[in-house]
């Protein structure tokens, strides 16, 4: 009796492509049915790093780091986090965002300012603290018109899906030295001690979650400029919150999506530190929460509200009408491709994460790759060491030389 083989591979000429090809679709049924099949998976990962069978190898093997495997998180596994990331969110709305006022309160309710009132750690802009009549605390900047409009920008526009964004108004104080100034007042909120970890394997589950949910929101309002200080630790279960917008629409011009889009050369997404080790395999992600936000903001947000927003922003500014012209097209484009962009984003570095564990051939040039690592090796050291030792101490001096300034000169910031 001869023997049995699968329909199809019988006396089959096949060439390496088509070899190659065939045990990528074996790889990746196998792969399927281990996520159905159990809340975790055995795929030889050590600390995140995965072992896979190297070209001319066989299929046992050891990881990379030469550790025997380990359990991987698995899809069931990252639906717990997105529901953990649902209940978080709603907690944090109720609790939290539902005591905070609104634009319109914010901009007529009195406050005055804080006695003895200490110095800001963060920002490039001289800031001071005020309070209301129940003593709650808020933060008053002094900013450019085109940082207000564009914090206003974004938090109208994220407030039409009800997102964790810290109100924001225009408003103009009397101050000490200064006289009346106009600026951007916002309500401090609560929250933990403490920062992203510069490790992305230390970051918990849920709040690696809403980091990633969050860059639809980033890339369509065009805010490169997303270091780790802009985000406050906020609930239980310490959800990185975004509290600064104001260079949304700043990088129109950007209009490729990739894991190294930095606001400068010093100015990296700390969000970038968890894609470079998702393509070293160190760490997992399904990217399940982040499509699907590209996906709620496509088609929750209208052509029309979004036109509208865009055309008062440029309404505060001023804008001549050729660069109105520009970013309401730029804006209504990037909407619109949100998903796509996404899509060929998460299939990008999947493929790279692939090839650098060595399960597909690179189909990268050496070129390329020695590229890929010199921007990898770059932005981890802004985001590491350049922060920490030459961004925040230029941005302290920056702001004290500002608040001199508007002493001295009685200038308005920013002209």
């Amino acid at each position: 009796m001869r023997d049995r083989v699968p329909n199809g591979l019988r006396d089959r000429p096949r060439s390496r492509e088509q070899a190659i090809g065939e045990a990528q679709c074996l790889w990746k049924r196998a792969e399927q049915f281990c996520w159905r099949a159990w809340p975790v998976r055995v795929l030889g990962v050590d600390l995140g790093a995965e072992r896979v069978p190297r070209h001319g190898q066989g299929g046992g093997g050891q990881s990379r780091s030469g550790a025997l495997c380990v359990l991987s998180v698995s899809r069931p596994a990252q639906a717990f986090v997105r529901r953990s990331l649902t209940e978080a969110v709603r907690q944090l709305r109720t609790e939290v965002w539902a005591t905070l006022p609104d634009e319109a309160a914010l901009a007529e309710m009195p406050l005055e300012l804080e006695p003895n009132a200490s110095e800001l750690a963060a920002g490039s802009r001289p800031q001071v603290v005020l309070v209301d009549r129940e003593g709650r605390r808020y933060l008053f900047k002094l900013a450019p018109a085109e940082h207000i409009a564009a914090e206003l920008f974004a938090y109208r526009l994220r407030s039409t899906l009800r997102c964790l964004h810290v109100p924001a108004a225009r408003r103009r104080f009397v101050l000490p030295d200064l006289g009346e100034r106009e600026g951007l007042v916002q309500p401090m909120i609560a929250h933990e001690e403490g920062r992203l970890a510069a490790d992305p394997r230390a970051w918990p589950a849920v709040a690696t979650e809403h980091l990633l949910r969050e860059h639809p929101w980033e890339w369509l309002l065009a805010n490169l400029d997303t270091h780790v200080d802009q985000y406050l630790l906020v609930g239980p279960h310490e959800l990185p919150i975004n509290i600064d917008w104001d260079h949304a629409l700043v990088d129109l011009a950007v209009d490729k999506l990739d894991r190294f889009n930095m606001r400068s050369a010093t100015v990296a997404p700390v969000r970038n530190l968890f894609y470079s080790e998702y393509v070293a395999g160190r760490v997992r992600s399904d990217f399940y929460g982040m499509l699907l936000e590209a996906r709620r903001i496509e088609t929750r947000i209208s052509d029309r509200r979004l036109l509208r927003l865009a055309r008062q922003y440029c309404d505060e500014l001023a804008l001549p009408a050729d660069r109105r012209r520009e970013i309401c097209e730029r804006v209504v484009a990037r909407k619109r491709g949100l998903p796509a962009a996404f899509d060929a984003f998460v299939n990008d570095i999947e493929l790279e994460r692939r090839e650098s564990l060595g399960m597909v051939p690179s189909r990268r040039t050496t070129a390329e790759q020695v590229t890929s690592r010199v921007q990898d090796a770059w932005q981890r050291l802004a985001i590491t060491v350049l922060h920490d030792n030459v961004v925040r101490p230029g941005l302290k001096a920056y702001r004290r030389v500002l608040g001199v300034g508007e002493r001295v000169f009685g200038r308005p910031t920013g002209e």
